[in-house]
Parts: C-alpha cells; sequence; structure tokens
C-alpha cells in the first residue's frame, strides 16, 4: 500500500459467488485494513465469525442479491445475522445475472464514496 495513493477509507473487497463469500471473510479478517465489503450473489459463510460492530475500524456492507439465484435465501439470512451485529448493511436487488446496469454501478460508486463518512 505504501507504493501507492490509496484513501484507507474506502479501501473495498468485492466477489462474487465463492469469491463474494470470500470477500466477507477478508473483510473480518482484515478489519484494520478493509472498509467495505461488496459480494455479488454471495453467501454469508457459516463459519464466519461476526463480532459486534467497532467504530473505532469500521466495516459496511453492500450486498448484490439475484433475483432467481439458489443463493438468495442463504444471502438473505447472512444480511439478518450482519444487521443484527449493528453492521451497516446495503443490499441491492438485481433481476438477473446479466450483470450491473450503469445506474447500479453509480450507486454502488456513490456508497464506496461514502465510505468515510459511514
Amino acid at each position: 500500500l505504501s507504493l501507492y495513493t490509496i484513501d484507507r477509507n474506502r479501501i473495498v473487497v468485492h466477489g462474487q459467488q465463492a469469491g463474494g463469500s470470500m470477500s466477507y471473510l477478508v473483510g473480518f479478517a482484515h478489519r484494520d485494513l478493509i472498509r467495505g465489503v461488496a459480494p455479488l450473489d454471495a453467501s454469508l459463510p457459516a463459519r464466519a465469525v461476526i463480532k459486534s460492530n467497532d467504530p473505532a475500524e469500521r466495516l459496511a456492507f453492500y450486498t448484490f442479491d439475484v433475483k432467481e439465484s439458489k443463493l438468495a435465501k442463504a444471502s438473505a439470512v447472512g444480511v439478518k445475522r450482519l444487521t443484527a451485529a449493528k453492521y451497516p448493511v446495503m443490499t441491492v436487488q438485481l433481476n438477473d445475472k446479466a450483470g450491473l446496469s450503469d445506474s447500479d454501478r453509480l450507486q454502488f460508486l456513490q456508497w464506496i464514496d461514502s465510505l468515510d463518512r459511514i
């Protein structure tokens, strides 16, 4: 990180399906560095240890759920676990697996930009 000019308040991990589940694990393991986790069509791993939210090490979640996905129910359970632990969670419902629309991308980028204020 010292080689690049990086805003440490806006470091986000992102992944799709298995990569999204991994993004949860990376986010929780590196709370000193990661500020946002953005899984797409992914479930929170059952073995993920969710500690209470710590204002000193802020961590926010932006989940993309695909409407007809087989992971939709598992993703919703994970969101409930995060909400119960008092983490800020934003969930966006995507209509299909075609990907993000321009407005979805814009909304996601605005969320990343807001991480220094959450």
